[in-house]
């Protein structure tokens, strides 16, 4: 009877099963829980200038490369699992955005600091968390 089991439970080698991420999911999922563990570690350091920059490139990144993955946006095709789950992930993250947003950014950063950094070209490796702004590591 053991055997007959297994053999319910065994499929082919590259067949994927409903309750698995894609790929691009799973890469999404450790890039998003990249960003939010940096995004409290700043906010814990109070590294003001680095926390303002990382949650404007968190805006955009929602906008554009991360549109895919969320839901009601085009080009939104999840996974059973990715569908079911994403909500939770995001509900955090969200959290966290809010918490920082309400921050009063303009009494922890000079006025000066803050126009510069507003208008920056800013760049994000998201797989290292290193910003490059207008050109330099930040």
């Amino acid at each position: 009877m053991v055997g007959s089991y297994y053999s319910v439970l065994s499929t082919p080698s590259g067949t994927r099963f409903d309750h698995e991420y894609k790929d691009d999911e799973k890469d999404f999922i450790a890039q998003f829980w990249r960003y939010e563990s940096e995004l409290r570690d700043v906010r814990n350091n109070e590294q003001w200038d680095r926390l303002f920059l990382l949650v404007m490139i968190a805006a955009e990144s929602f906008k554009e490369g991360w549109s895919e993955f969320i839901p009601g946006n085009p080009g939104y095709s999840p996974s059973p699992k990715f569908d079911m789950e994403i909500k939770e992930i995001l509900i955090p993250f969200l959290r966290l955005c809010l918490e920082v947003v309400s921050l009063d950014f303009e009494n922890l950063i000079s006025p000066e600091k803050l126009a510069e950094l507003d208008k920056a070209n800013v760049n994000l490796n998201y797989a290292t968390m290193k910003l490059i702004v207008n050109g330099s590591h930040y």
